[in-house]
């Protein structure tokens, strides 16, 4: 039995949440770099399922839950012509990223131990 993965403990939540907001005009940065790199963590995570050899069917749940929460929004800004991003767009992806760092910190977890709960729950 794996250890139950809490949504808020997971970056990729975090980043729809920008995007949607940004989308609805609450937010002004461009959530385009953050979900670049995103894919990037997709593609490394779809490395280490192969190498693992994890079922498809878990593999089948990643690829929607990616395409749900990283191509779509990517798609979307595309479509949009919004897929440019400036300095203040990658300043307020690292502030994000170490706001999301100090809530795990704060709940009495760390990264290591989220993403390694996160690829478990997969295998």
């Amino acid at each position: 039995m794996h250890e139950e993965l809490r949504l808020d403990f997971v970056f990729s939540v975090w980043i729809f949440i920008w995007f949607v907001l940004y989308v609805f005009n609450v937010i002004p940065y461009n959530p385009t770099f953050a979900l670049f790199i995103a894919v990037i963590f997709i593609s490394i995570s779809m490395v280490y399922f192969f190498v693992k050899e994890v079922h498809h069917s878990h593999i089948d749940r990643f690829i929607v839950l990616g395409i749900l929460q990283k191509f779509l929004p990517l798609f979307y800004l595309a479509y949009n012509n919004q897929l440019d991003i400036t300095v203040k767009d990658v300043v307020f992806t690292v502030i994000v990223f170490i706001t999301y760092s100090t809530y795990i910190l704060l709940n009495n977890s760390n990264i290591i131990q989220v993403y390694d709960t996160y690829l478990k729950s997969y295998s």
